[in-house]
């Protein structure tokens, strides 16, 4: 688990480094996601993610999940708009995968 932190925040920097402003925000918001995830799913596996999830469908993204908001790890999550600014990136808790209907 904290090698997937320490590749995140490699991407983070790389993306600072270039200063390309949407990839940084996308790989921060994949970072906080992924940690949040994971502290609840390991304090309860079975947790149902219900205001979560419609907060961040809100900021156009998607965790797949069951019909009770619960989520299996590592859950594919991914930005309605497709932007292609993250990497093929795969945590314990999240696996970056391309919209519905679109290449990856």
């Amino acid at each position: 688990m904290y090698d997937d932190f320490i590749e995140c925040d490699q991407y983070f920097l790389d993306a600072i480094s270039r200063r390309n402003a949407a990839s940084a925000r996308r790989m921060m918001e994949f970072h906080l996601i992924d940690a949040a995830l994971g502290l609840v799913l390991d304090a309860d596996p079975d947790h149902c993610f219900d205001s979560l999830l419609v907060a961040m469908r809100g900021r156009d993204i998607v965790i797949e999940h069951d019909e009770q908001g619960r989520i299996e790890r590592p859950a594919p999550i991914y930005w309605i708009d497709s932007d292609p600014v993250l990497p093929d990136f795969t945590t314990s808790n999240l696996a970056h995968v391309a919209p519905p209907g679109r290449p990856s």
